[in-house]
């Protein structure tokens, strides 16, 4: 990760809360013993967030959102800045593509329903 991140282009709308899920990703690592109970201790405090987050885009925002991707995060392989908000209302968050893939299908003339599972810092 490089020290200065891009930030989510302004020519893209921020996700839907539709079909918003998040999972918090375990900072333990638990060892099994031979008696008693497993072992674990807690390997970081920073905390990682997996979220699926949509976005509804027209066919231009849609270009917009391909560029950033492609070209600004290399394939979705870089981390960036992203005013998005849960409900925890923190922002800005760093984040990333899951594997760098997303989804995105027409879904009339000019609507792309995009979909992708990322990874969230705090």
């Amino acid at each position: 990760m490089t020290d200065t991140l891009v930030s989510w282009p302004a020519a893209v709308p921020n996700p839907t809360g539709e079909g918003l899920s998040i999972k918090r990703k375990s900072a333990l690592r638990q060892a099994e013993m031979e008696i008693g109970p497993n072992r674990q201790r807690r390997l970081t405090t920073s905390r990682t967030r997996t979220v699926t987050v949509k976005w509804v885009l027209t066919a231009a925002q849609h270009v917009a959102f391909e560029a950033f991707f492609d070209s600004d995060i290399h394939g979705g392989a870089d981390w960036f800045i992203a005013k998005w908000r849960l409900a925890d209302g923190r922002q800005p968050r760093q984040v990333r593509f899951q594997n760098g893939e997303f989804e995105s299908a027409p879904d009339g003339p000019n609507v792309w329903r995009v979909s992708a599972t990322m990874d969230w810092r705090d």
